[in-house]
């Protein structure tokens, strides 16, 4: 049965986020249980993860049954979600936030008494995330707690069945049963510590919101950031701290706790993280020549710690001394460098660079390598056990594309010495080539190319399996062909698939886009590089900066040729038996284990050298201009995915 639209057609304010738009719907314009709405809405049989989650990441058949009942278009329901952010300021992976890529808050929020005041019930995205601790509008530190119960507001993201004013504190305030709510107005803005708008705390603010929305790495810069702010906590400087910041060190006493692992959480309290972002933006883009002195403090007040044997470096080397930022971006590192180049040895600043110039440093083309180093790499250097390629392959792409070639320590200490220094002076060698014969794929232009497209339609999948005499599947097998088809394009891991790709995340996703891999014949992928041809070379045309970026049409896959290295490495991509592999896929077996026991390979070689030469149909195949077929039906448009 078609959706019918609600009687009174709802809104979404400026920056609203989606699941607290429903509460408010609820009760401002229907008086009414969010359960009843949700119900109404046609959301309340949805499996509780995805309900409890629809204000993260909502899959698109949810967003277009929402659009027919609400009025409010899926690209404006689809901004109030946290999707926008997904690697800008969090990442998120089957609907969830993901905790491994810094700091994060998965649920609560903070909030601004006097914007509920002005907009009852409006709850912004922006408050969700760790880094918002101002509210520009109104100058003043957002609160984390309510002023009744001194409690972070909870989430309410389900199917709730009582009467609610979502501008009230809906915590349970009872020990045990009944429950007793708060009931506390939290737009009660009687309490509150403002700024100037010229404040160095506002200006960190503002600032860390453009990097989110604008910068080409946010994460990273966030990461720096955070790892600064990690330093200044750990040296317990308050008269350094409110310095930077331009506030009263009395007004910070209590607030900056110490922390078990240093710079491993956020601190808790909006006004001690404004204080100590402000201070770590200012040493982050600061004068450098102002702010040198202050982080060569800031190094030598920490105690060197006890290091652990086989980590690279020694207590109060210069590599320690760089840990204590955390993980710093090219920026940061070479400022905490030349801040310490006078209290290290002359070969300790030749090892960490410190002697280049940020200026002349020679700059990567855009993405140097992909977000997966190249498998004719990544194969021979994975000699770590207990690693998985993955990560392995995601390590040595990061050190590709990092300007100063800074080696993880997941990198320094892998294996025996020697493949250690192999290793090392492989990556090396790649990196110098990647410089001096840049890649032809400009991987960036690519995501931004393809992100929001759903890559092929249902309609050009089966001409493409057709003309390669090939069974095109049912909805599943072309849900698998657009992932598969936008990561051979980006060169990138399946957990970055765009949300127009991804659809609704599944149990088994990894084991069927594998088995889909490994089923595919050369004649197959032939025809599959040559759509994507047609369709990157369409919508560069349409898009008017790509297009002016544009060179020579770029090959779909390349890799640069590998280079002379030790023995001790493993075995090439190519080092391996193709004929036993087509062989056994031609009879049927398509386990990976089975074949890599056969062929004396790891099952993680076996499928990138099926990748990279797979096996022949021996069918007739037809030719389709790919170009033109575009041209008359125009790219595929962001549409529900199967």
């Amino acid at each position: 049965m078609p959706s019918r639209p609600l009687a009174i057609a709802p809104s979404l304010a400026p920056d609203e986020w989606l699941s607290s738009a429903i509460s408010r719907w609820a009760w401002e314009h229907f008086h009414t249980t969010r359960q009843a709405l949700l119900e109404r809405l046609r959301l309340h049989e949805l499996p509780p993860p995805i309900l409890h989650n629809l204000g993260i990441e909502a899959p698109v058949p949810v967003l277009a049954e929402l659009s027919a009942t609400t009025g409010i278009t899926t690209e404006r329901l689809h901004a109030a979600t946290l999707a926008p952010f997904d690697g800008r300021a969090i990442r998120i992976a089957n609907g969830r936030i993901m905790t491994h890529t810094g700091w994060v808050r998965r649920a609560g929020t903070r909030y601004c008494p006097e914007c509920l005041a002005e907009q009852p019930g409006v709850y912004q995205r922006h408050w969700r995330l760790v880094w918002a601790f101002l509210c520009l509008r109104h100058s003043r530190i957002l609160e984390d707690s309510c002023l009744g119960c001194n409690q972070p507001p909870c989430d309410v993201v389900g199917a709730t069945t009582e009467l609610w004013n979502p501008t009230t504190c809906r915590n349970n305030t009872s020990n045990g049963k009944p429950a007793l709510p708060c009931q506390t107005r939290l737009d009660d803005a009687a309490e509150s510590v403002t700024f100037d708008t010229l404040s160095p705390i506002a200006a960190a603010q503002r600032r860390i919101y453009r990097i989110i929305s604008d910068d080409d790495l946010p994460l990273d810069v966030l990461r720096t950031i955070a790892g600064i702010i990690g330093n200044l906590r750990a040296s317990g400087d308050l008269q350094l701290i409110s310095g930077l910041a331009e506030v009263p060190p009395e007004t910070l006493l209590g607030l900056i706790e110490a922390e078990a692992r240093v710079g491993s959480a956020p601190p808790h309290d909006a006004y001690a993280l404004a204080a100590l972002a402000a201070g770590a933006v200012l040493l982050l883009e600061g004068s450098e020549l102002a702010v040198r002195p202050i982080i060569r403090q800031i190094t030598f007040s920490r105690r060197p710690a006890h290091v652990p044997r086989g980590v690279g470096f020694g207590p109060g080397s210069a590599a320690e001394l760089l840990s204590y930022w955390g993980h710093p971006n090219p920026s940061m590192r070479g400022r905490v460098l030349r801040a310490i180049g006078a209290d290290i040895t002359p070969r300790a600043r030749l090892r960490s660079a410190t002697t280049e110039n940020a200026s002349t440093s020679p700059a990567a083309p855009p993405r140097a390598a992909p977000g997966l180093l190249w498998a004719n790499w990544a194969v021979p250097l994975h000699n770590a056990p207990g690693t998985t390629m993955r990560a392995m392959r995601i390590a040595y792409a990061h050190v590709i594309n990092d300007p100063a070639r800074h080696f993880p320590t997941r990198i320094v200490a892998l294996g025996d010495e020697r493949a250690r220094a192999t290793t090392i002076e492989a990556l090396t060698r790649l990196w110098n080539a990647a410089r001096e014969d840049p890649t032809p794929i400009n991987y960036d232009r690519r995501r931004l190319l393809l992100d929001g497209s759903t890559i092929i339609s249902a309609e050009h999948w089966r001409a493409l399996c057709d003309a390669a005499n090939t069974d095109p599947g049912e909805h599943r097998r072309l849900t698998l062909a657009r992932w598969h088809l936008y990561l051979r394009a980006t060169g990138d891991d399946a957990a970055t698939l765009p949300a127009s790709i991804r659809g609704v995340r599944r149990k088994h996703d990894a084991a069927d886009l594998t088995s889909f891999g490994i089923r595919l014949t050369a004649e197959l992928v032939d025809g599959i590089d040559a759509y994507l041809a047609g369709l990157l070379h369409l919508l560069a045309s349409s898009d008017a900066q790509a297009a002016r970026s544009a060179q020579a049409p770029e090959p779909i896959v390349w890799a640069p040729q590998r280079l002379s290295t030790d023995p001790v490495v493993g075995p090439e991509i190519d080092d391996i038996d193709h004929d036993t592999i087509h062989a056994m896929l031609s009879e049927g077996t398509h386990s990976l284990g089975s074949i890599a026991r056969a062929v004396d390979r790891t099952p993680e070689h076996v499928r990138l050298a099926i990748d990279a030469k797979p096996p022949s149909s021996g069918r007739v195949t037809a030719h389709i201009a790919w170009c033109d077929e575009l041209e008359r039906s125009g790219p595929p448009a962001v549409r529900a995915i199967p």
